[in-house]
């Protein structure tokens, strides 16, 4: 959040799983709450979505599929004059999913067209998501911040958290399973699966695995 805060174009890079989506969807209920950035107005973009509606005619225009999007999600935002007015006052926060799932043949469009649009409306604030290994995926003027993996700290609440919200029984009952899970996870036979729970999405599939059968499996 400091560096959304701090850095207007700023893409979020982190492995598989780690939480890059959810971060960006975070940013966008949290502005519509009014609880971040509360005047400016959330536009949510998978770009492969955007690159797949454009290949076609070959003119990847993001202000074009931004005015569709918000012609199709009833918006009251509805001319192209009224959305050009809050992009030139800068009352706009793009966030832009999944750099690395465009693909190759149109990688290079994509970027072209989101460093026009980014230069165009500068006053906006944008937050673009692209795994860390593709390097090949590099936007100017963004500043890289990477989500860093689970501290042991954080495995700890999110297991503990996770089986007494999703518990069938009471919450006492939660908590004891996920000290049973926390248990058998430091288990040496376990160590595989203690390198894959640094992820929030690995960990969550972990605790639903231990929930339903009370061990991890013999197989990573």
């Amino acid at each position: 959040i400091q560096a959304v805060e701090t850095y207007t174009k700023l893409r979020v890079l982190g492995k598989p799983g780690v939480g890059k989506t959810t971060f960006l969807k975070y940013l966008a209920i949290q502005c519509n709450d009014g609880r971040f950035s509360a005047d400016q107005i959330p536009i949510f973009i998978t770009l492969r979505e955007f690159a797949e509606e454009f290949r076609n005619n070959h003119e990847f225009s993001l202000l074009s599929y931004i005015q569709q999007l918000l012609l199709v999600s009833e918006s009251t935002i509805t001319s192209p004059a009224a959305l050009e007015r809050l992009l030139q006052a800068g009352r706009v926060l793009v966030l832009m999913d999944g750099m690395d799932e465009v693909l190759n043949q149109d990688a290079a469009a994509v970027l072209k067209e989101i460093r026009k649009f980014s230069d165009q409306y500068y006053k906006n604030r944008f937050v673009a998501s692209c795994r860390t290994a593709d390097q090949r995926l590099q936007l100017r003027g963004f500043t890289d911040v990477e989500i860093a993996p689970f501290t042991s700290s954080q495995i700890t609440t999110f297991a503990q958290k996770w089986f007494v919200a999703l518990t069938k029984t009471t919450t006492q009952s939660g908590q004891d399973q996920a000290k049973e899970f926390l248990e058998k996870l430091e288990l040496p036979a376990n160590w595989q699966f203690r390198q894959l729970v640094v992820t929030p999405l690995f960990l969550h599939v972990a605790c639903w695995v231990f929930q339903g059968q009370g061990k991890f499996p013999t197989k990573r």
